[in-house]
């Protein structure tokens, strides 16, 4: 969720996946959003933290700058580890 460890929600979970890439990326992808200006994303990353932060209290950290298909795999590998899937 947004904000889950701003807001301290993250005692409440029994482990966290980070989705992260670098930078660049994310403002990339960011500014492709409907609605979204410059002003609103300096205000949504004025408010997070920052990926070191997050990444370092995260139980998993997902690279999401490969791509979807690499991403899903990612995932589904933690849910074969955690014995979710087969």
């Amino acid at each position: 969720i947004p904000l889950l460890f701003e807001t301290g929600a993250d005692v409440l979970c029994d482990a966290i996946l980070a989705a992260s890439a670098p930078e660049p990326l994310r403002i990339e992808r960011a500014m492709k959003r409907p609605h979204m200006t410059e002003a609103k994303l300096e205000f949504i990353l004025a408010t997070q933290w920052r990926d070191t932060q997050r990444n370092a209290k995260a139980t998993h950290v997902i690279d999401t700058s490969k791509g979807v298909e690499d991403t899903y795999q990612q995932v589904d590998a933690l849910l074969e580890e955690w014995g979710i899937v087969g």
